[in-house]
């Protein structure tokens, strides 16, 4: 288990978060862990559990089921431009902010009503706002319209072994025109030029796995998202 000191800084309360094969393995460590009061303990357990019944402990919770998708250099071409596509700079932020306000309900804050939407909201803002100016190993992507206006963005996590798609949103007007296709292949140029893999995370329930899977994603992983919230009361 480690502490996650940005979203601590974020919330004000403690935050952990830990990865685990079984279930029973987190209840067996928080068993003879001490950590202060209030706490938000993220869990990504690898294993499904067998019954929800017999996790009854307070305070947890289960949240979502993540899919992990991979994106590997094919000799596959999609035909699409990407001349719409650039790297963000500050003037774009605004526009950003307001295209994120209409995306990522489904996160697992949104879906914990103790932590409420007015968190959920701020938590959403603050963390685009990090990849957009202090995240180090981040950058963004925009899509432009024929008015230069912008109607998307991709914003990607440069690790040392891989490319992860953080957070892709569209415009609600331009749904469904082939914006975030053009982000995402923009995402697979760079890996292309840079020789990482590109990795998405995305709720089970997202239709937008099927753009994934057309644009060559296949499985690679599965985890269900609990959280472990000791608190006085709703954030």
């Amino acid at each position: 288990m480690i502490k996650d000191y940005w979203l601590s800084s974020t919330l004000g309360l403690s935050c952990y978060k830990t990865i685990v094969q079984d279930f029973t393995d987190y209840l067996k460590e928080i068993e003879i862990s001490n950590l202060p009061q209030p706490h938000l303990i993220t869990i990504h357990s690898k294993k499904a559990p067998s019954s929800l019944k017999s996790l009854s402990r307070p305070g947890l919770r289960y949240i979502q089921q993540m899919n992990q998708y991979r994106w590997k250099e094919s000799s596959v071409m999609h035909g699409i431009s990407t001349e719409s596509i650039r790297y963000h700079d500050k003037s774009d932020i605004p526009k950003i902010l307001e295209i994120s306000k209409n995306a990522f309900s489904k996160s697992r804050f949104h879906q914990d009503s103790r932590i409420g939407f007015e968190v959920a909201e701020k938590i959403k803002q603050e963390w685009i706002l990090a990849n957009l100016t202090t995240r180090e190993n981040a950058i963004t992507f925009v899509s432009k319209n024929s008015t230069g206006e912008i109607n998307g963005f991709n914003s990607i996590l440069i690790q040392d072994d891989r490319l992860i798609i953080d957070l892709i949103a569209v415009a609600s007007e331009y749904r469904g025109q082939g914006v975030g296709r053009s982000l995402i292949l923009k995402c697979q140029e760079l890996s292309v030029s840079s020789g990482k893999p590109v990795f998405v995370g995305t709720q089970a329930d997202n239709p937008a796995i099927r753009l994934y899977e057309t644009l060559g994603f296949s499985s690679n992983d599965v985890s269900y998202v609990w959280h472990d919230f000791h608190f006085s009361s709703s954030l």
